[in-house]
């Protein structure tokens, strides 16, 4: 309990001055040059583990590209398939972002995590982060789902599939379980949890502390 506690201690003081970055930002787009010089300080604590970011997401635009090219179908690229392979794309991406992030947050002292999409889009100069955002605040979501789902009586199909021990394995294995629909946009949701929870917790970030509270409790009701 008492770490629990420090960690919501910290977080919080994390959190506020993200929120401050945020008036940053804000004031600085406006003209501030006072915002601007903060921001440029910021910016050049973190610039080379921003551009080593930019360089792995780089490397995953390769791989995909050759995985395109290397299956003989790059002639015949559906939109359907074109979706599917953004979307694969930005989960590898979000895996490869979240240790900068988690190191930019120790840098800083502050929650990136807790910045919308947009303000880290403009921190960071890549477009890329407000759907990266979304990754991670989805592998969130499924993480609350899940332990509602143990903890309550539902017995809706959903909630069925979540709280049995094959759907908690399913889980924490990366693997769809069995009563979700098994699409590649599933796929991708269930094994970039999986990712995001095996690494060590950011002290900073309430989202990691969050999702591995949950995920750790996901894992005692699995032994």
């Amino acid at each position: 309990l008492k770490e629990a506690g420090d960690d919501d201690c910290q977080n919080r003081a994390a959190a506020a001055r993200a929120d401050l970055l945020s008036v940053i930002l804000r004031f600085s787009d406006s003209g501030s040059p006072t915002c601007a010089r903060i921001l440029q300080e910021l910016k050049d604590k973190i610039r080379h583990t921003v551009e080593a970011m930019k360089e792995d997401f780089a490397r995953e635009e390769e791989k995909i590209a050759r995985e395109r090219a290397e299956s003989g179908n790059a002639d015949q690229f559906s939109a359907r398939d074109y979706l599917l392979a953004m979307a694969k794309l930005s989960g590898e991406k979000s895996k490869a972002a979240l240790p900068h992030l988690f190191s930019m947050c120790n840098q800083l002292g502050m929650d990136l995590l807790h910045l919308r999409g947009s303000e880290l889009k403009s921190l960071f100069g890549t477009d890329e982060m407000p759907y990266l955002l979304q990754s991670y605040l989805d592998a969130q979501t499924i993480l609350q789902k899940y332990r509602k789902a143990a903890e309550e009586e539902n017995t809706d199909v959903e909630s069925l599939a979540m709280k049995s021990p094959a759907g908690i394995a399913s889980l924490l294995a990366g693997r769809v379980p069995e009563g979700f629909d098994d699409s590649q946009m599933n796929e991708i949701l269930f094994s970039t949890t999986a990712f995001y929870c095996n690494l060590p917790k950011c002290q900073y970030s309430t989202w990691s502390v969050e999702i591995l509270r949950n995920w750790q409790w996901l894992e005692r009701q699995n032994m």
